[in-house]
């Protein structure tokens, strides 16, 4: 079942997308491909265009079409600058490695 140790969907980062952005430094976000069904984590991302934007790439890349359906998108962590969104990343990959992931 899907348990995120950090921020859930609800919570955009916005406060501290804000303050990125006044420093001139962009913004970043960590999310997770949470299956529908199931809860579970099936891939873990990062992108600074906003989760739904790459998951609407997601759904257009011919490689994921069988499973990108079944999963919907969950902000993890937002407001990050770029180092800071790769360090949740990859944290989350080896965390979630030993359960399948679809992150190749």
């Amino acid at each position: 079942m899907y348990a995120s140790s950090g921020a859930l969907g609800f919570i955009t980062g916005e406060a501290e997308a804000m303050l990125l952005a006044k420093s001139g430094e962009k913004a970043y976000e960590v999310y997770h491909l949470v299956n529908k069904e199931t809860q579970i984590v099936e891939y873990v991302g990062k992108t600074g265009q906003g989760i739904l934007t790459r998951f609407e790439q997601h759904l257009l890349d011919p490689a994921k079409q069988a499973w990108i359906h079944n999963v919907e998108p969950i902000l993890y962590k937002g407001g990050l600058n770029r180092f800071g969104a790769k360090h949740y990343e990859q944290t989350d990959i080896l965390s979630y490695k030993l359960k399948n992931l679809y992150n190749k």
